[in-house]
């Protein structure tokens, strides 16, 4: 996975951005038959099995993120800039032209491969401000932006950790990451 401190360093003054959402992307994943029995739940009566990985099992992002990286490597054999971070992928190219053509390139591989675009969430014309995990990118002043809601997270969890300042390595941990 691809930290946003990775991403900046790809930008360059007045490259051109896009975003790909994958749609429900851990459930893309088919669990093997002889494992699923691990992932059962019972409610009201019934039984119910998860076919595909859920949200939530650890090992999820682990095992999303290498399945994917060989699209990544097509991509950058392709001399396209992609970084993903799961299911959160931003293109950047030297031009509006080239942006747009790679994107398109990189929207048809993904759907010839079974995953589902995410339109809504995705911005597939190319722009040079582009909101990216959490921060607002600017191409053109080269400047990565908190947004107001990954503000309000953060400053949430500083709270928590002020009110009970013993905290796992972990808590810790993941604060850190988002900053």
């Amino acid at each position: 996975m691809e930290t946003i401190q990775e991403v900046t360093k790809l930008i360059k003054p007045h490259n051109w951005l896009t975003s790909i959402d994958l749609s429900d992307a851990f459930l893309h994943i088919p669990v093997h038959s002889a494992s699923r029995r691990f992932l059962r739940f019972h409610w009201n009566h019934q039984t119910y099995q998860f076919t595909t990985t859920p949200f939530g099992l650890s090992l999820v992002p682990w095992l999303f993120t290498k399945i994917t990286k060989p699209i990544l490597e097509w991509a950058r054999e392709q001399n396209i800039r992609l970084s993903a971070y799961l299911d959160d992928w931003i293109l950047i190219a030297d031009s509006q032209f080239e942006a747009q053509q790679q994107t398109n390139r990189v929207v048809r591989k993904l759907q010839s491969l079974g995953w589902i675009i995410n339109s809504k969430k995705s911005t597939l014309i190319s722009t040079q401000t582009l909101e990216h995990l959490g921060y607002s990118l600017d191409a053109n002043t080269m400047t990565a932006q908190l947004l107001g809601k990954k503000i309000r997270d953060i400053r949430r969890s500083i709270k928590q950790i002020l009110k009970n300042p013993i905290q796992s390595a972990r808590t810790i941990y993941s604060l850190t990451m988002r900053i």
